[in-house]
């Protein structure tokens, strides 16, 4: 069962009270809303996982039924399985900002389109891709907001002002996919480069996560480490 793997990956946690304490969170919260929202788990122990053709450390999907996927081999597995818990009680309590992206026929998302947008297989207008990378960005900053205030409540012991940076990293990264028409290159995350992660703020009222704008000359330069390669 991809539960045990995460039995066995939490229990060789080196340090004791990061262990302990992802354990006691696993177990108390995460375990009871996977059982309670019939969602299953789909682990691997590679550094990545395959999204739709799209190699990333984990994501959420609210099919039939969810599926909460997760690459243990990923050096910030941990951060990444809060996250997409995250992403996960965004769909359970029906958050505004997980259902925004959904178009007016429920037939299709946001972040599918944008995904056909990448490989060329549709064209956006300017309004559309506005729109799209707008919802895009509020789940995403959502999901980032929500896996702090886990974090201080459970007691995790992870450093916040790190993870904020780390998650600003990502976020922000919305605007150079938008600008680039491409995902970055698998394990190239930005929040995988240091000097991406040091330019970022430690809180997420310093900067504007919807404006383009925010992305510096000096940023952008940063972020081509991201898809070099590509």
């Amino acid at each position: 069962m991809d539960f045990n793997l995460l039995v066995h990956k939490l229990n060789g946690i080196e340090d004791s009270e990061m262990r302990a304490a992802m354990k006691r969170w696993a177990s108390e919260t995460m375990l009871p809303a996977i059982v309670e929202h019939n969602v299953e788990l789909n682990f691997t122990e590679d550094g990545t996982i395959d999204c739709e053709g799209t190699q990333v450390g984990g994501y959420f999907s609210d099919s039939e039924p969810a599926v909460l996927s997760l690459a243990l081999g990923s050096p910030m597995w941990m951060e990444t399985l809060i996250h997409e818990f995250c992403h996960l009680t965004q769909w359970a309590d029906g958050a505004e900002c997980w259902t925004a992206g959904t178009l007016n026929d429920g037939a299709a998302d946001a972040s599918t389109l944008i995904d056909y947008w990448y490989d060329g297989l549709v064209e956006l207008s300017k309004q559309q891709l506005d729109d799209y990378f707008r919802a895009l960005i509020w789940v995403e900053l959502d999901c980032e907001q929500r896996s702090v205030k886990m974090i201080r409540k459970h007691k995790l012991p992870f450093d916040t002002k790190l993870y904020i940076q780390r998650a600003s990293s990502y976020v922000l990264c919305y605007h150079e996919y938008r600008r680039r028409r491409t995902w970055n290159v698998p394990g190239k995350a930005p929040y995988l480069i240091p000097e991406i992660v040091e330019a970022m703020p430690t809180d997420f009222d310093s900067v504007d996560y919807y404006d383009k704008k925010t992305i510096t000359p000096k940023l952008k330069k940063l972020y081509d480490k991201c898809f070099e390669g590509a």
